[in-house]
């Protein structure tokens, strides 16, 4: 847990900062190729969003959030479907600090096509190195009044490309996350993959171009 984190220019509650990596087995070496390429290259782009509910095929994709929004890798590059470049052989990485003010147990859901892995705070809440259709996993952990960081990898090797993260409190229902009473977010750097094996957490600026925002409201 992070006792005091600064909050990126510009950035505002309820947002999480989205990174794509895209090609050279980005997508197509699970969860440990995920880490080696975060750690070797910049993301091919970054954006702030407030809804993490994305896929390549929103008239299959079916989630708990009506609609979905493209992969912002494939708008900026003008490409759609399940078959554009830009939708296959990727990796994501959604991350952010999460402000918790009612201590709980707080539950966390991906639903995913493909792969994902959680962590907040540092704890891996969901793990899934898979290769699958659709499918939902589900994590909780007790957090105390604090701020967290998220970190959730998805990654993509071909075929539909779907991803949808929400969170509820106790036994309350699932919703967006940092939207629910008590909780915020903020776009947040999180550290490469090699400080969280080695369990070192730094708060820090993200580097690389960045893109303008699309938002959802």
């Amino acid at each position: 847990m992070l006792a005091a984190a600064s909050m990126m220019a510009g950035t505002a509650h309820a947002s999480l900062l989205v990174e794509q990596w895209q090609g050279g087995g980005a997508g197509s070496n699970g969860l440990s190729g995920v880490d080696s390429v975060i750690a070797s290259r910049l993301p091919n782009i970054s954006q702030s969003y407030t809804i993490i509910d994305f896929t390549d095929d929103p008239a299959g994709f079916v989630g708990e959030i009506p609609g979905s929004s493209q992969w912002p890798l494939a708008v900026s590059l003008g490409q759609s479907g399940s078959g554009a470049t830009a939708n296959n052989d990727f990796a994501a990485r959604i991350s952010g600090l999460l402000t918790i003010s009612i201590a709980d147990t707080y539950a966390f859901r991906t639903y995913s096509d493909d792969g994902v892995r959680l962590r907040v705070g540092g704890a891996t809440v969901i793990s899934d190195n898979g290769y699958h259709p659709e499918q939902i996993n589900n994590g909780s952990l007790f957090l105390n009044p604090g701020s967290y960081l998220i970190d959730l990898i998805f990654f993509e090797g071909g075929g539909e490309a779907s991803l949808e993260f929400t969170m509820a409190r106790g036994n309350g229902a699932f919703g967006l996350v940092g939207t629910l009473a008590g909780t915020s977010t903020q776009v947040q750097a999180v550290p490469e993959p090699s400080t969280w094996a080695a369990g070192i957490i730094v708060a820090g600026m993200v580097t690389g171009t960045f893109w303008r925002a699309r938002r959802r409201s």
